[in-house]
């Protein structure tokens, strides 16, 4: 085994004694007497650590899953979180729900000092009041529903929105605000706490209801006979917020989606977005066309160490939406990253033959018509794929002559 590496998986089973890198930060460490195990080992303070993480070989820790624990460890030591925090003893994984967290962010509350004074009582009174009321749980007819037992990772965005929009609260424009922000807090020191600190955090997604405005406001999108145009510009720059930009316009998704992209959601030729992520919260899978791949291909290129998301942002946390819209509104001014949602759905509208049932699940919309949607188990994938490779094709052909539209430089 030249070089001391592990690089597939029967050889963890097969190494000879020794101590060998699988990733970085990663050792499998072989005794003589045949017993293998994991090592995560980094530097802290000037020191090398070491931390053990269990034994090693296909019928205990496998390869694959030791990196994945590497890595996570790995974000937790980049983010000053210590590594330990990761490692959760199986026995205590089912306590490690939304309402232990809870509990115990309510209670380092209570023991911390505000501006160098004690909390306000009443105030931190509130916060086990708003969640036994309303989130742990709450009984619609028939039914027993609430996410104050689920771990936080597993909460979805059809989680928050079912607590969020419930009778009752929805009515209350100001607690079911202050509601809202109490889940995200949770949700996101309970990120923090497992290592995980950029995690999707489906609270923040939500987004809660100004009040009934007169009409229905829609997103300005551009003729599609411009998209080709807007490429081609967008292709001018290799900057992050530009490639993002084609990469949801390449996809038909929406901005969140795309901002939030991580590079385990990627499998092959497919983007595999998890129902935690999704606005319906149903998984969602997209099929990646040419330059779609090619994007991935420069993202891939330009990846500090092993971040996990494809499009971070300066500092390696979520791309702003404002950062993504300046340079749309360099490109085409007057029109939204959603709004070209609508420029894929024209399009899609007029091409003889495609099938609305695909159109409308390639922008991941749920069907409007309850009893019809309950018998739609087939998400179509193979009818989207041959839909997205059109589409790609067509955001790829450069108009010529006098049919290019003007636009303002990407640069600018």
């Amino acid at each position: 085994m030249a070089g001391k590496k592990v690089t597939a998986a029967r050889q963890v089973d097969t190494a000879e004694p020794g101590s060998y890198s699988a990733a970085p930060n990663l050792l499998l460490k072989v005794k003589p007497t045949g017993a293998r195990s994991w090592v995560f080992r980094y530097q802290s303070n000037g020191k090398v650590v070491e931390i053990r993480l269990g034994k090693a070989g296909t019928k205990e820790r496998g390869l694959a899953e030791a990196r994945e624990l590497a890595e996570r460890m790995r974000a937790a030591v980049r983010n000053g979180i210590d590594p330990k925090t990761v490692l959760k003893p199986k026995h205590d994984a089912a306590a490690l729900t939304f309402k232990h967290f809870a509990v115990a962010y309510i209670a380092h509350l209570r023991a911390t000092p505000r501006h160098g004074k004690p909390r306000n009582e009443k105030a931190v009174d509130q916060w086990p009041s708003t969640f036994s009321k309303w989130v742990y749980e709450f009984k619609p007819v028939g039914a027993s529903v609430g996410f104050g037992d689920k771990r936080p990772g597993e909460i979805t965005y059809g989680d928050v929105k079912a607590v969020l929009t419930q009778r009752g609260l929805a009515a209350l424009a100001e607690t079911q605000k202050r509601v809202k922000q109490r889940i995200g807090v949770i949700l996101e020191e309970a990120a923090k706490e497992e290592g995980e600190p950029h995690r999707y955090n489906p609270a923040h997604a939500f987004k809660l209801e100004t009040r009934k405005a007169s009409s229905v406001k829609h997103h300005a999108s551009a003729p599609p006979e411009e998209i080709p145009a807007i490429m081609a510009e967008l292709r001018k720059s290799d900057s992050t917020s530009a490639m993002l930009l084609r990469w949801s316009i390449l996809t038909a998704c929406r901005s969140g989606e795309a901002r939030g992209a991580l590079w385990a959601e990627i499998d092959g030729e497919v983007w595999d977005i998890p129902g935690a992520r999704m606005k319906a919260g149903e998984r969602h899978r997209v099929p990646l066309c040419a330059e779609a791949l090619e994007i991935l291909e420069t993202m891939r290129e330009k990846r500090l160490r092993d971040h996990p998301r494809i499009f971070p942002g300066e500092r390696g946390g979520l791309l702003s939406d404002v950062a993504v819209s300046k340079v749309l509104k360099r490109v085409r001014p007057g029109v939204t990253a959603h709004g070209m949602r609508a420029s894929f759905r024209q399009w899609g509208a007029k091409q003889r033959g495609m099938s609305r049932e695909a159109l409308e699940l390639a922008l991941a919309h749920t069907n409007p018509n309850k009893v019809e949607g309950a018998y739609q188990y087939d998400d179509l994938f193979d009818l989207r794929k041959d839909i997205m490779k059109v589409w790609g094709n067509y955001c790829g052909a450069l108009p010529e002559g006098d049919n290019v539209v003007p636009m303002f430089s990407v640069s600018a």
